[in-house]
C-alpha cells in the first residue's frame, strides 16, 4: 500500500462526505467513483449492505428509505423540517383511515 498524504486523505474524505448531502444522483455518483474502491461497501451496526435498495431487502417492510437532499449522517440538525415531514408522512401511512380525517 502506498502512502497518502494528509492533504490527500483530508480531500479524499471531504469529497465521500460531500457526496452524502449532494441532490442530483449523476453528480452523487460521479463523486462516490472518484473516492470508492471497486470492492468497497458500507456498514452499519444492523446490516453489511451496499446501498439502499440492498438494504431495503435485508430488511423489506421493516424499512422505509427516504432520501434527504443535502443531509448527511447529522441528517436531523442539517434538515430538520424535512426529517418531520418525512416522520409525518411515515406515520400518516401507518393509519391511513385516520389521515383522511
Amino acid at each position: 500500500m502506498s502512502e497518502i498524504s494528509d492533504a490527500a486523505l483530508t480531500k479524499m474524505i471531504d469529497q465521500y462526505c460531500a457526496s452524502w448531502g449532494e441532490d442530483d444522483p449523476a453528480r452523487r455518483a460521479a463523486l462516490l467513483q472518484e473516492v470508492w474502491a471497486e470492492r468497497a461497501t458500507y456498514t452499519d451496526p444492523l446490516a453489511h449492505v451496499e446501498d439502499a435498495r440492498a438494504y431495503k431487502e435485508r430488511f423489506a417492510e421493516r424499512v422505509t428509505v427516504v432520501v434527504i437532499a443535502r443531509a448527511s449522517h447529522a441528517v436531523i440538525a442539517e434538515q430538520p423540517d424535512a426529517v418531520s415531514a418525512a416522520l409525518i408522512s411515515y406515520a400518516r401511512g401507518l393509519w391511513p383511515d385516520e389521515a383522511a380525517k
